[in-house]
């Protein structure tokens, strides 16, 4: 075989000439799909790498089933340049470079090979080269067992454990100020390790279509909690055994069922009504058609004195509305004998949907005690001579659905709101929406009067609710004493610390311009405030950098994805074309909340890093009023009718139906709440038990996962969690981020740890529902709780 572009020609064998012609059509078809791909990505602005890389192995595949030596010259420039784009592109960031520089690696070992097998006066030499590769390889998959991208820190030293065993578990984020946090110190760093299964129990509710994010209270020796249909069941604490369940007979909505909780109300003494003792303790539930439940936690019998024979419907004075478009999904909170409750509204179906009202009940007789009206944005009670009807409120205004905290001493409840519809276009809302949505509002537990309201995004057009419980902690005050703060994370990605008393910020917030530009008929809010005396956890910008893919097709789609969205930067206005929102919807930080251990001044927060795609789509092009649908791919389009445009949703995936953006998609990050610090963080979550795997291949490589639960914190200096979508239980050394202990669960979970010690017992335990997550390849009805051994 002759040459005629000046390198050696080589004479193989007919089996090695097979294999030369062989690999070298295979690298000229990878290069002209990456050289046509990367002529595309350079007209929309992208790197040039993919054109140029392209071209080389085009032409070093054509080389070689030529028979000519300068194959293997240039692909080594093309595998030199690409090692040195990869790093100028993502340093020394692991998950980053899997594939940029992987799938050279392979390219790279099979070419030596054949560089030797064809050239005998190199074979030392390509066998140096082969078994070089074949190392870096086997690295490179061992790598992605460990995680990556984690900050350490060493231990605080020195700080007590705290124990309170007499300290109980009675609302869903521990205590009336969310904390997550169980003053324990029975298990602790040092015996963790020995943590073994108490007792398994199973609620006999398995359903495609429903999410079991049940965080249980713990009143005395017993354990309650609800199932995404809203059965309530009563668990002996200390073995598991069923003590009674109540079926309320949901009519279940089939899109979005969930229950993450119950709520307890203890009676004085002199309760009237009923029978000597019935019903002073009560469990207070809602269900997904919006009645609300008083049972006695004895038996879990109906309060007759409650509402109208045990129950109340929560439909009242919202007006007409379809099934499932307003329901609780999260647990009410009890305040000075007022059951304080919101709820979940269906998104985009309608400019006209049920209002986002708050309202109290009375514990004991269910009769409605006040009402908080973001439409009207005065508390309300039945009776007041203020011209309007009580049970009739304001439609379409901002909701409160996830979870509110309660501080006694200054008598103020704190509400996180969502926005009002539309979420993505905003024309229509009214004043008071656009003033109340994506806030805390703080309302007089007596009147449900506000007392004060702090905006986290200005004219919402992301969805980026605030649905995470305030939670409460006491932040220095510089001259020796403290003040009372709460902390509030959402789905924007910020993090903030204002004061209780009056909502202003304790840590510094400003105002920065963000991009303009709106769809016709809205506006868009020319500055939005950014928690900057807080750590930034989730990247301000998504760049094209920040795309991934298994191999370097798919991250080269994801790059010429990325370019044809419409992008500005976070706040983006959405469009009439894609435009990429980030982080998404599901944020940023979700309905969990973070968890505060107070002794070690320590804020845990585990985060989601996704995007999310959305459209506007003009009314003539929505056909009918198709509901939203959750698939693993994302949402459908949603009608919105009534305004000009309805709206698309859709993950941002690559051709396989992985994120398009870089691992890790969650970390949980310790911050010290002194220096607002980062003290230590880590990717948590693997990929075993996803339904995205390819070719039902579950591999625990430890990518990080994204979460919508919490954590929980003892006082011994102890993390737990569950939420990273992978079916194990794990404890961290809360000082350190360093794992301790870890266990399997029989499915994953969505759910919030919680622990107690037993009045019976002594014993220390660990309680966690387990019942799968919308990536599982299993769900179940698992709750499972964990001790030390006897």
């Amino acid at each position: 075989m002759n040459s005629d572009h000046g390198g050696q020609a080589f004479h193989p064998r007919p089996a090695l000439a097979f294999s030369r012609c062989v690999l070298g059509t295979l690298l000229a078809v990878v290069g002209l799909i990456l050289a046509s791909g990367g002529a595309w990505l350079a007209l929309l602005g992208g790197t040039l790498y993919y054109l140029v890389c392209g071209g080389a192995l085009t032409i070093s595949g054509v080389l070689l089933v030529r028979g000519n030596t300068l194959s293997f010259w240039i692909f080594t420039v093309a595998y030199g340049g690409t090692i040195i784009w990869a790093m100028a592109e993502a340093g020394l960031d692991f998950w980053p470079q899997l594939p940029r520089i992987g799938p050279f690696l392979a390219m790279a070992m099979i070419m030596a090979w054949l560089w030797g097998r064809l050239v005998p006066s190199m074979r030392r030499a390509s066998y140096g080269l082969v078994g070089l590769h074949l190392i870096l390889i086997v690295a490179g998959i061992a790598a992605m067992f460990v995680p990556h991208g984690v900050i350490r820190s060493t231990s605080l030293g020195g700080v007590a454990g705290v124990n309170d065993p007499a300290w109980q578990w009675r609302s869903y984020g521990g205590d009336a100020g969310a904390r997550h946090f169980a003053p324990f110190s029975q298990i602790n760093p040092a015996n963790v390790n020995r943590l073994q299964t108490a007792w398994v129990f199973r609620t006999g509710e398995v359903n495609d279509s429903a999410d079991m994010q049940a965080t249980p209270i713990q009143i005395g020796s017993t354990l309650y909690l609800c199932t995404a249909h809203n059965r309530i069941f009563a668990i002996d604490a200390d073995s598991g055994r069923k003590i009674w369940s109540f079926d309320p007979k949901v009519r279940a909505n089939g899109t979005w069922n969930r229950c993450r909780g119950v709520a307890f109300h203890q009676g004085p003494a002199s309760e009237p009504g009923g029978a000597k003792g019935s019903c002073r303790q009560r469990i207070i539930a809602t269900t997904i058609d919006a009645r609300m439940f008083a049972l006695d936690a004895r038996d879990g019998q109906p309060c007759r004195d409650f509402g109208h024979d045990g129950q109340v419907d929560l439909s009242v004075g919202l007006g007409p509305m379809k099934p499932g478009w307003y329901y609780p999904t999260s647990a009410p909170l009890v305040a000075r004998g007022r059951v304080i409750v919101g709820g979940w509204i269906s998104d985009n179906q309608s400019t006209d949907e049920p209002g986002g009202v708050v309202r109290a009940f009375d514990a004991r007789t269910g009769h409605l005690a006040w009402a908080w009206d973001p439409g009207s944005s005065e508390g309300r009670a039945p009776g007041e001579d203020d011209g309007d009807d009580v049970t009739k409120f304001a439609r379409s205004t901002p909701n409160f659905w996830g979870t509110a905290t309660f501080d006694d001493k200054l008598g103020l409840v704190y509400v996180p709101t969502g926005n009002g519809t539309s979420d993505h276009w905003g024309g229509m809302r009214s004043r008071a929406t656009d003033r109340y949505s994506t806030s805390i509002i703080a309302l007089n537990v007596e009147t449900g009067r506000r007392v004060w309201n702090f905006q986290t995004v200005h004219h919402d057009l992301w969805d980026w609710d605030l649905s995470g419980p305030p939670a409460f902690v006491d932040m220095p005050d510089g001259r020796g004493g403290t003040v009372p703060a709460l902390v509030q994370a959402g789905k924007a990605g910020q993090i903030y610390v204002l004061d209780r008393r009056n909502g202003r910020p304790i840590t510094p917030v400003v105002e920065r311009p963000v991009p303009q530009g709106v769809a016709p008929g809205d506006h868009v809010s020319p500055t939005q405030r950014y928690s900057v005396g807080m750590p930034q956890l989730i990247p301000e910008r998504l760049t094209e950098r920040d795309m991934w893919g298994l191999t370097f097709f798919d991250q080269l789609a994801c790059r010429i994805a990325y370019r044809k969205l419409h992008y500005q930067g976070q706040y983006t206005p959405p469009a009439e074309r894609d435009t990429l929102i980030w982080p998404g919807y599901l944020g940023g930080m979700n309905w969990g909340g973070v968890a505060i251990d107070p002794r070690r001044r320590l804020l845990m927060v585990n985060d989601i890093r996704l995007s999310t795609i959305v459209r506007l789509v003009p009314r003539k092009d929505v056909e009918g009023s198709v509901q939203a649908n959750f698939s693993h791919a994302g949402y459908e389009l949603q009608p919105v009718k009534g305004a000009p445009f309805g709206v698309e949703l859709k993950s941002f995936l690559s051709l396989l139906g992985l994120p398009c953006e870089r691992p890790p998609w969650g970390k949980v990050t310790a911050i010290n709440l002194d220096d607002r610090r980062i003290r230590w963080q880590i990717p948590a979550g693997t990929g075993l038990e996803q339904t995205y795997n390819l070719a039902g291949v579950e591999l625990p490589v430890k990518l990080g996962m994204p979460s919508i639960s919490s954590t929980m914190v003892t006082g011994s200096g102890l993390t737990f969690y569950a939420g990273a979508n992978d079916p194990f239980m794990r404890a961290w050394d809360s000082s350190t981020g360093r794992e301790l202990w870890k266990a399997r669960l029989p499915v994953g979970s969505q759910a919030t740890p919680m622990s107690y010690i037993s009045p019976r017992t002594g014993r220390q335990y660990i309680v966690v529902a387990a019942g799968g997550t919308p990536y599982s390849s299993r769900i179940g009805d698992y709750v499972v709780a964990y001790a030390l051994p006897r």
